[in-house]
């Protein structure tokens, strides 16, 4: 959410910066009881693999036989450039062979989409802007685009993202082609995908695949401007790049712990039927921020919260873990990649620090 990196006083922060200096990693977060009737998921290890400002993190998955990007290892000079790990010839041969990632964030104030590539989760390689140019309906501002989603769509790939549409100054959801995993993407509409403009715009889409039909979830922007939140879902036609049908809504920030703020959905199915959903919840930039789970009879709808405190929540180990959405990584395992806050002493504002967001990656244990 907005998201770029934030300087702030100092004594305003006391109480995350006690919380992250506990141990001064981010590594397992407190989270809710299971719902033994429910059989809620859990996370495996959390691992932090990046540590430099990554928000709204999304990883897609890419296939063996399609080629990584020919200009690695692409260096970013600014201040929030991704962890860059070296990139061989031997790595490209291999990412080739056996299969890729590609990590998409929110604007990092150098790139809209900044993006890295990975042959193993864990070591990322900056990549260049997967979307250099914004829509012609978009502001021209680079700040203004995040929480970007990807999605195979056969020969072509697809990327979803929010950025601040010229005519109203409210953000919306866009789509992107490019004929590479990375991109360049090419956004050529003349106005956004999806808008809901009479409840405060739309954001952070995601995109989850079932039975052949491809859906797109996503959050009215509501508390930008007063108004209420709400999850939504709506089916995608076959192409990838429009939604079709009746948009559902899915949740209403009623769980205390959410402050009356939902965003960042991401659902995955449940082994016993219905559908596991993700979504964030409380102020982005406060403690508390978290990561909360919702119970889903279908896609479409009905959700149920799954008890009344944050499935993911700021613990002595970690600070606002949220953000969070799924990928299906190569060795068949469902991952979750979110992050979380830490607190840098600025280099510019002595006495001051700013808040940076670690890339985390778990395993999602279903039960």
């Amino acid at each position: 959410m907005p998201r770029g990196r934030a300087t702030v006083v100092i004594a305003s922060l006391v109480a995350l910066a006690a919380a992250a200096a506990a141990t001064g990693e981010v590594r397992a977060a407190s989270r809710s009881e299971p719902d033994p009737a429910s059989r809620a998921p859990t996370l495996g290890p959390i691992q932090t693999v990046d540590e430099n400002d990554v928000g709204d993190p999304f990883i897609l998955t890419v296939p063996p036989g399609v080629n990584p990007p020919g200009d690695l290892p692409y260096t970013n000079t600014g201040p929030d450039a991704y962890v860059s790990a070296p990139w061989t010839a031997a790595d490209a041969t291999s990412a080739t062979r056996n299969g890729w990632y590609v990590l998409f964030g929110t604007t990092d104030w150098q790139s809209n989409i900044p993006t890295a590539v990975s042959n193993d989760r864990v070591h990322w390689t900056q990549a260049p802007d997967a979307l250099p140019v914004l829509p012609s309906w978009a502001e021209p501002s680079i700040s203004m685009t995040w929480a970007p989603a990807a999605l195979n769509a056969g020969d072509r790939w697809i990327l979803y993202f929010s950025t601040e549409e010229a005519s109203s100054h409210l953000e919306c959801i866009g789509r992107a082609v490019s004929s590479q995993p990375a991109g360049p993407y090419v956004d050529d509409s003349s106005q956004p995908m999806l808008c809901q403009r009479s409840l405060g715009g739309s954001i952070d889409p995601s995109v989850i695949a079932q039975g052949g039909q491809h859906y797109l979830l996503w959050k009215n922007d509501g508390n930008s401007s007063g108004k209420q939140d709400y999850l939504w879902s709506e089916a995608l036609t076959r192409d990838g790049l429009r939604p079709e049908g009746q948009p559902h809504r899915l949740l209403v920030p009623t769980a205390p712990w959410t402050q009356g703020i939902v965003e960042a959905p991401a659902m995955v199915p449940s082994s016993g039927g219905g559908y596991w959903l993700f979504y964030s919840g409380g102020g982005w930039n406060s403690s508390r921020y978290g990561t909360g789970l919702a119970r889903c009879t279908t896609v479409l709808g009905p959700c149920s919260n799954v008890g009344n405190h944050a499935f993911l929540a700021t613990s002595r180990t970690v600070v606002s873990p949220g953000g969070l959405d799924t990928f299906t990584g190569h060795d068949g395992r469902l991952w979750a990649a979110f992050t979380a806050l830490v607190l840098v002493p600025s280099t510019w504002h002595p006495g001051r620090y700013y808040y940076n967001r670690v890339l985390d990656i778990a395993p999602i244990l279903t039960r």
